[in-house]
């Protein structure tokens, strides 16, 4: 009965279209079907989360949304553990998390980023856990390339607030300096948190050994949770008005950017093909108050001009962010 059930509740995607790679990739146990069927949610119309409590291998039900040709697949795990995704029948690996983890770049996946050529409109995940792990959640990030949403000029509530947030300089970090803009940023809303650990620690702890990077962005937000303890992933934001929301909610976020030279005023450096910053507040007239650890020491906290951020995070950059929550 419970079988017939959990297939009942997967079959409105089936009707509509969004089928299985083939008959012997169906879950056909209890156990996955209650894997694939609970606790999967449709966040916003650019991210999907499932949360639980899996020990082994599971896979999720096909999950239709709005077309896209982007998706990262994040998570929090105590322990080793495969991540895949699956669109158009076919399975990519999406990250190798665990003391040591390792991204598995392929023609379609760009690091931590699935690059379609031709949009589509579902896909399903697998997780494979090692002995002795827990996958407590997952999270997909899915959107178009250059969907955005016009500037937001209105004012909100977080104009004129600036949240409590320790500011770090990647110059301080004690290792590899110029490239650690994403674990230094990490580490300033981890102590945020309350969690206080040395820049180079969560460095270590979210290198990339596949891509010798320290910027991979699941594994920064799988590593939030291994030594904070907090829900975290990666989302993709479309506009300005998203990131007012968390700061409102007084939550610092860290959002990934690029810039050409001339894009930025009071940038500390002139171009970048790819940075990471927190978000900590605005200011009366709206401008974007950061913690920008590209800045020296004592020169971390920056005002942003809102038109400006609102090119190199959203033009140049995809908008992507990480959400750290407490438990």
């Amino acid at each position: 009965m419970l079988a017939l059930l959990l297939r009942s509740a997967l079959a409105p995607v089936a009707a509509q279209g969004q089928v299985f790679a083939d008959a012997e990739d169906v879950p056909t146990t209890v156990a996955e079907l209650q894997s694939s069927a609970k606790a999967l949610q449709r966040i916003s119309a650019s991210l999907t989360l499932w949360r639980g409590q899996e020990t082994a291998t599971f896979v999720s039900s096909s999950y239709a949304v709005d077309a896209f040709d982007r998706a990262v697949l994040s998570w929090n795990a105590t322990g080793a553990a495969l991540f895949e995704l699956e669109v158009d029948g076919r399975w990519h690996v999406m990250g190798r998390w665990g003391d040591k983890p390792r991204s598995a770049k392929t023609k379609d996946v760009d690091v931590d980023t699935l690059v379609l050529k031709t949009p589509a409109k579902s896909f399903r995940f697998r997780v494979t856990p090692e002995k002795g792990a827990t996958v407590t959640l997952v999270a997909v990030a899915h959107w178009t390339q250059g969907d955005t949403t016009p500037l937001a000029s209105a004012s909100s509530a977080a104009w004129g607030k600036t949240l409590t947030v320790p500011e770090r300089s990647q110059s301080d970090g004690g290792i590899d300096t110029s490239r650690i803009c994403s674990p230094t940023a990490l580490s300033m809303v981890l102590e945020s948190y309350g969690v206080d650990k040395p820049t180079a620690k969560i460095a270590k702890g979210v290198y990339d050994r596949g891509e010798k990077i320290y910027g991979n962005w699941p594994f920064n937000t799988a590593y939030a949770h291994k030594i904070g303890g907090l829900e975290s992933y990666v989302q993709r934001f479309a506009g300005i008005e998203e990131l007012e929301r968390e700061i409102i909610a007084d939550r610092p976020v860290i959002v990934s950017v690029k810039w050409k030279k001339g894009d930025l005023d009071n940038a500390p450096i002139a171009k970048t093909d790819g940075h990471v910053l927190v978000v900590v507040g605005f200011t009366k007239a709206g401008d974007v108050v950061v913690n920008d650890p590209g800045g020296k020491p004592g020169e971390v906290r920056r005002v942003y001009k809102r038109a400006q951020f609102h090119t190199i995070w959203q033009e140049r950059g995809s908008g992507v962010v990480y959400i750290l929550k407490s438990p």
